[in-house]
């Protein structure tokens, strides 16, 4: 049998495409990545008063961050200081992303826990983007199951318990939007009927964050 001959310049499609699509992920993880860190670098320089290897000024020790020592409790700014970083992991829509979260000490020695608030909570893994789009995806129809290997196709095991806890939390929401500390939490106008469990609906509402002067 004669062998098929083929020119050298032939390209696939398929790995084409698979190709596009990586490019695509790896620069949307990249995009909010860098855009969280800015905000992680931002809240510290000013909590801080200043940014990493800047010296600090007299002014500091009169000045008070938001931020307490674990130990004796200051909160001069004058007190706290930079002492390296520690990664953190996060899973975006597009797949895992990690941010590099400062170490902050103070000159007693205790640590001091950083908050970044509703925009990057403690212990939070799955970030919102992911969570909208496991929203959304099981509005259309998609099982547990399905969001799973959605998500293990971008490279992130979410795991089905995990899956089924989010949208739990989005089942509990209501029409009424809800004022903590200096942000508001808006609900926007997308809501459908889904069935959750045997023979039991829920409305979930897709909602957002925003400053509360906005």
């Amino acid at each position: 049998m004669a062998s098929v001959e083929t020119e050298d310049n032939v390209v696939k499609m398929s790995d084409v495409i698979l190709e596009l699509n990586a490019a695509s992920r790896q620069a949307g993880v990249a995009a909010k990545q860098a855009a969280l860190q800015a905000f992680v670098d931002e809240t510290v320089a000013r909590e801080l008063g200043r940014r990493p290897g800047a010296p600090k000024s007299p002014e500091l020790d009169g000045q008070l961050s938001r931020w307490s020592c674990s130990r004796c409790g200051s909160r001069r700014k004058g007190d706290l200081s930079y002492s390296g970083t520690y990664s953190r992991r996060l899973v975006f829509e597009e797949g895992p992303g990690e941010l590099a979260i400062p170490r902050i000490r103070c000159a007693c020695g205790g640590n001091v826990k950083p908050d970044f608030g509703v925009l990057l909570p403690k212990r939070k893994r799955l970030w919102y983007d992911l969570e909208l789009a496991a929203v959304e995806l099981h509005v259309e129809g998609v099982a547990y199951r399905g969001l799973k290997r959605h998500f293990a196709r971008m490279g992130s095991d979410v795991g089905i318990g995990s899956l089924s806890r989010m949208l739990a939390r989005f089942a509990d929401v209501d029409i009424n939007a809800g004022v903590e500390g200096d942000f508001v939490s808006v609900l926007g106008a997308d809501a459908a009927f889904v069935r959750v469990g045997a023979g039991s609906r829920a409305h979930y509402y897709i909602h957002e964050i925003l400053p509360r002067q906005r």
